[in-house]
């Protein structure tokens, strides 16, 4: 697999309930569309504050170990003036094999006045044919480690 086949640029609504508006998606890996669908509707309802629908995306151990409580108030921590997500950056596969992916991804963030760019590791593990979120915070999720 050629670590750069294509530049795509998609225009994807996601999201369930709450605000809904495009994001922009520039996909520079060679990963399944659904996958790349489940990463920026993961990361929406996380900066929509949809709760329930993030948490659901996480990876089944952390949905075990985390109770819904201390989950949403992570969330609240991470999203104190409510900005938009405007753009999903996915740079390059930093690992991959059959069951887990972790990918380099820029998140682009549009408060009242200014648009920050948020650069981060994000982790997926898939279980039964689902992607699912891998949540690494030990600061505030040390059970998780």
């Amino acid at each position: 697999m050629s670590k750069w086949w294509l530049l795509v640029v998609v225009f994807l609504a996601v999201g369930c309930s709450g605000i809904r508006h495009q994001i922009k998606v520039e996909n520079q890996v060679e990963l399944d569309k659904e996958f790349i669908r489940r990463v920026v509707s993961y990361w929406q309802n996380r900066y929509n504050l949809e709760v329930k629908s993030a948490f659901s995306q996480e990876a089944p151990y952390v949905q075990e170990m985390v109770s819904l409580e201390k989950y949403a108030n992570y969330l609240k921590l991470y999203v104190k003036q409510t900005p938009i997500l405007t753009k999903v950056s996915l740079k390059k596969v930093t690992k991959q094999n059959k069951s887990d992916v972790c990918l380099d991804v820029e998140l682009f963030l549009r408060y009242k006045d200014k648009t920050v760019k948020r650069e981060l590791e994000d982790c997926w593990l898939k279980l039964r044919k689902t992607w699912y979120h891998v949540l690494r915070n030990p600061l505030i999720f040390p059970e998780l480690n």
